[in-house]
């Protein structure tokens, strides 16, 4: 494979992970904004009964889900300029010869 069939294969392998990563922060954005609720209660005066404690528990992994894929999904983008770089250079060259 030579050093420019790398190149856009680590390009689309980056792109892949930023495609799969938005799509999960999409998915579960939502989901975690409802159950940021469950923080505040946390800090309430309010007695917790066991039920409140396992909504917590599934609330926070809800959560924690959301803030790791959003985290990936901010480190794909960072280096998803370039791999869009690379595979827009390589779409160019297609383009190039299609018009000669």
């Amino acid at each position: 494979m030579s050093q420019n069939e790398e190149k856009l294969t680590n390009a689309i392998k980056t792109l892949t992970k930023l495609s799969q990563a938005r799509k999960i922060v999409q998915e579960k954005q939502e989901e975690a904004l409802a159950n940021r609720k469950y923080i505040e209660i946390l800090f309430s005066n309010k007695k917790l009964l066991p039920d409140d404690f396992k909504n917590i528990k599934e609330s926070l992994e809800t959560i924690k889900l959301f803030a790791q894929a959003n985290l990936r999904y901010k480190e794909a983008l960072a280096n998803a300029e370039e791999a869009k770089i690379i595979v827009d250079k390589a779409l160019e060259s297609i383009d190039s010869a299609n018009e000669e």
